[in-house]
């Protein structure tokens, strides 16, 4: 694919992850830009891309926290149903504590990542 002279777009990443959205490599050799296609100022395009970049990163911890929330619901549901010597595993404080501090995680990056979007 080829829109501009210089410009190509190169190899497709193989992701372990987010397949729905391909990631490929961008060629730039000798590209030009007209003054009318520039965006911002000269020479600051990779701060602009960064900055870019920051949003991407919450919407990743977002993720991240949305797949937490759903493993805390799933162990207390588990440890609601299991029984184990005549009781509901749910009863017994070692399970407890660490329904707690998975509870405790997903609130903790739940909270850094609205202050993280806060931020933006």
């Amino acid at each position: 694919l080829q829109w501009t002279p210089g410009y190509s777009v190169g190899v497709k990443e193989d992701k372990l992850g987010v397949r729905a959205s391909n990631t490929s490599e961008l060629v730039f050799q000798d590209v030009r830009v007209p003054q009318e296609n520039i965006l911002g100022k000269v020479g600051d395009g990779f701060r602009l891309a960064l900055k870019i970049l920051d949003f991407g990163r919450i919407s990743i911890a977002a993720q991240c926290v949305g797949l937490g929330q759903a493993s805390l619901e799933a162990a207390v549901k588990y440890a609601n149903e299991r029984e184990q010597f005549g009781q509901k595993i749910g009863r017994f404080q070692g399970i407890q504590w660490k329904i707690t501090d998975m509870a405790c995680a997903v609130e903790s990056g739940r909270l850094l990542t609205y202050k993280a979007a806060y931020m933006c």
